[in-house]
């Protein structure tokens, strides 16, 4: 896999709904925006299993973040696809990583197209 930086942005432990999560809650959030599959679209596919290995956190632990995640329309995790709603958001493409992410979009499977 390649090697591939993310930028997080400081303010992120500012932001008003990071405050408001438990420290495993922010570990696995952070975990998701940092994780080797994390891509420009913010949409990309993990196991529980893969997610619980690499972040130290437990299987229950994970689902229940993902529940309140969802709930607070941040993460939807679905037929083991993360969907990260407002990570384009918070990206500032040059034309180049546009292209990337329309690339993304395509090669989606149809039923996550629509979320």
């Amino acid at each position: 896999m390649a090697d591939r930086s993310r930028s997080i942005q400081t303010k992120f432990w500012y932001d008003t709904w990071i405050e408001t999560l438990n420290i495993s809650e922010k570990l696995l959030y952070l975990y998701f925006l940092t994780n080797p599959l994390t891509n420009l679209l913010g949409v990309y596919e993990i196991s529980l299993k893969r997610i619980s290995d690499e972040s130290g956190i437990t299987k229950e632990t994970i689902r229940k973040g993902l529940e309140h995640f969802e709930r607070d329309s941040r993460i939807i995790y679905t037929n083991n696809f993360i969907i990260i709603t407002k990570f384009l958001k918070n990206q500032k493409l040059n034309p180049n990583m546009q292209l990337n992410v329309e690339s993304l979009f395509e090669a989606l499977p149809n039923f996550l197209k629509d979320k």
